[in-house]
């Protein structure tokens, strides 16, 4: 509601109430619980020129320049806008396929990208690329994961086991598994731990744990639900944390920390009688989260961080009512980068970006259709009673008393009360209670 008759300096008193109030509100509502403790997004999407809402991988390079895979094309973005690479018909140098699975860069900071047509090393000082096929056939096998061990040995996994690849012939050659047959397995993700062990995340046989100096192998693989051993055979990520412990992803048992020396394993599943759980078991992949937690990525449940030291779980969800919040309970890729802000890839919302801390400060603003937001985004001023209650005076949306454990707001107008101006310019609360107000036009 404009304020018709205030000279410029009235004006510039109000907005210097306006922005000390927001500064008052921010220290009022610094998270005091698990649920007011959700990350706070901005998105990237097709309206900021990414090629497809559906990211399944994020990158940082050594240059600092994040890269998103999507089902549609590679982007690269310089936080100002986005560069787009996609197959183009006839030129060799362009991407073989717009299908993208990951992106990586190798011990030489040489970035690779992995299609269904293949695998591919960008060329920074041509902006190009140079296209290898792994496998049988003219394109080769889809290509899933990377990894380039500590001896130089450039490892490719693929929907149909894992391959050797040489950068210099352009060739690839099967990789010996020992023991354990891999042909005719989608090798999801690869790791070295430190004792150069390569682990081998498999989408139907479980982890593999394959020792490339006596090329023996040992698998954990299991059914959902048992109570004891490895809860799945779908394994879809896996880090490892500054101990040497190996924390593993897995798409229907949940999380999973296991000791690879002693192969000694605990499992982290939901718990629908504790909400400090892992919200579902389906999980998407897994990123490290600082020096003691990790980012959880769920199918249809959103992105957790989860507490080693206390073993507890921080929810993040898609909420309709809130617009900083996830835009969508899919998320298929996590990325911290060097200066901590979070990157997370979803099926249908793009790409969701938190920076570090956002969680400390949390805005609250009227959301159409919802009755227990604030009322209007004008806010004048603030009283809190001697309840703990927070009162928030607004411009045209009357007085609303804010539930700092709920976040909802209950309104107090002209239509629901005695009050006999919505534009409450002011107000105060006495130790015994009361309230003033003070109104436009209306009167304390």
């Amino acid at each position: 509601m404009p304020l018709p008759g205030h000279d410029a300096p009235t004006r510039r008193v109000i907005r210097r109430v306006l922005t000390l109030g927001t500064a008052i509100a921010c220290v009022l509502w610094r998270p005091s619980s698990a649920e007011a403790q959700r990350l706070q997004f901005t998105k990237l999407t097709a309206d900021d020129g990414l090629s497809g809402a559906w990211v399944p991988s994020i990158f940082q390079d050594a240059r600092g320049f994040m890269w998103f895979g999507t089902r549609r094309g590679l982007d690269r973005y310089d936080g100002y806008g986005i560069t787009s690479y996609r197959h183009i018909r006839g030129d060799s140098s362009s991407l073989p396929d717009g299908y993208i699975e990951f992106i990586k860069e190798d011990r030489d900071s040489a970035l690779w990208v992995g299609t269904r047509k293949g695998v591919s090393r960008f060329d920074r000082a041509r902006d190009s690329f140079r296209n290898y096929t792994v496998g049988a056939g003219a394109e080769g096998r889809p290509v899933l994961s990377m990894l380039h061990t500590k001896d130089g040995t450039l490892l490719v996994g693929t929907d149909d086991g894992l391959y050797k690849l040489d950068r210099t012939t352009g060739t690839s050659s099967r990789y010996p598994g020992g023991s354990v047959q891999l042909a005719g397995k989608s090798m999801i993700a690869l790791l070295e731990d430190r004792r150069g062990h390569v682990w081998i995340a498999t989408k139907e046989a479980g982890l593999i744990d394959l020792d490339p100096r006596s090329v023996t192998a040992r698998t954990y693989a299991g059914a959902p639900g048992a109570a004891s051993g490895f809860p799945d055979v779908d394994v879809r990520a896996i880090v490892e944390d500054g101990a040497g412990i190996l924390w593993v992803g897995t798409y229907r048992g949940g999380l999973v920390r296991l000791d690879p020396a002693s192969g000694a394993l605990s499992k982290f599943e939901h718990d629908a009688s504790n909400p400090r759980s892992l919200a579902i078991n389906a999980i998407q992949t897994l990123a490290l989260a600082g020096q003691d937690g990790l980012w959880v990525a769920l199918e249809n449940g959103g992105l957790d961080r989860f507490d080693i030291p206390s073993g507890t779980f921080r929810h993040n969800a898609y909420d309709p009512n809130n617009p900083t919040g996830l835009n969508n309970n899919s998320v298929w890729s996590v990325f911290e980068d060097r200066t901590g802000t979070l990157w997370a890839g979803t099926f249908a919302g793009g790409v969701n970006i938190a920076k570090r801390n956002s969680e400390a400060i949390r805005t609250y603003r009227a959301v159409p259709g919802d009755a227990s937001s604030l009322s209007v985004n004008s806010v004048l001023g603030f009283a809190q009673d001697s309840s703990g209650g927070l009162w928030v005076a607004t411009d045209g949306g009357g007085l609303n008393r804010f539930d700092i454990t709920t976040g909802r707001f209950v309104r107090t107008t002209t239509k629901t009360s005695a009050l006999n101006q919505d534009a409450v310019l002011a107000v105060a609360a006495e130790p015994g209670g009361a309230l003033w107000l003070g109104t436009w036009a209306g009167g304390i």
